[in-house]
């Protein structure tokens, strides 16, 4: 199949030049992958030394945060769905991380039937069940949404949004385990609510939370920088191999 197989061949100085290029966006590639583990290595380790400092208290989430679950309204109604302005999330919007849209829409209906409820722009959600990297995955909610039933919602009483998420995605690999043992390995609100995370104070937490999502965006420019280099490599080799 392979002596087979046909493809263009430019002439040989023509394919150096195009190796070239390729080549070094290839290292340019390389070179914004590894900026991108630098920061998170930083992420890591500005956490860990900061919620391990003598003053910081343990407590529970259930200590900061009302920990409640959404529903999905029946998809057999119409009513629920059709023309829907409300946003809707599934379990899969956890690996957004920050989550500022939604695909799916319900309607007014849905929650004057008590379908389904409204949680508040600043509330955490943690998968709770989900194949891969989705059970014990967190997200912070940047809009007001409605959510399914397999999400549990962390809604701040006393403690900030974005320390709150940090909380749980630096604990991910503690949370997943925590469900463990059950027939399906799933997490539940109960689970969730006596997970213990780092309290410090209130102006710590904050500073925290802003040092980390800097650092949020500076992932978010290089990961850009490496989607338009692809891009532009496979542009650019269909450009000269028409």
């Amino acid at each position: 199949d392979i002596e087979k197989f046909e493809f263009d061949v430019p002439p040989l100085d023509q394919q150096r030049r195009l190796a070239a290029v390729l080549w070094s966006m290839d290292e340019l590639v390389s070179a914004y992958k590894q900026e991108v583990k630098a920061v998170r290595s930083f992420q890591k380790a500005f956490w860990t030394e900061h919620v391990n400092a003598p003053k910081v208290r343990i407590v529970s989430v259930a200590d900061v945060a009302d920990v409640s679950t959404g529903s999905t309204p029946s998809k057999a109604a119409n009513r629920f769905w059709q023309d829907g302005t409300i946003p809707w999330l599934p379990t899969g919007k956890v690996h957004d991380r920050f989550i500022t849209s939604a695909e799916e829409f319900i309607t007014e209906a849905a929650l004057n039937e008590k379908k389904a409820r409204v949680f508040r722009r600043g509330s955490v959600l943690v998968a709770m069940i989900g194949q891969g990297k989705t059970r014990g995955s967190a997200a912070l909610l940047e809009m007001d949404a409605s959510i399914n039933q397999n999400f549990a919602c962390l809604t701040p009483r006393n403690i900030e949004s974005e320390y709150l998420f940090y909380a749980l995605d630096f604990s991910y690999d503690r949370l997943r385990r925590s469900s463990q043992g059950s027939n399906q390995e799933a997490l539940n609100c109960s689970l969730v609510s006596a997970f213990p995370i780092p309290l410090p104070e209130r102006d710590e937490q904050r500073r925290i939370g802003t040092r980390l999502r800097d650092c949020e965006n500076v992932l978010a420019k290089l990961r850009s920088q490496i989607d338009l280099t692809r891009m532009l490599q496979n542009g650019l080799t269909n450009l000269v191999l028409q």
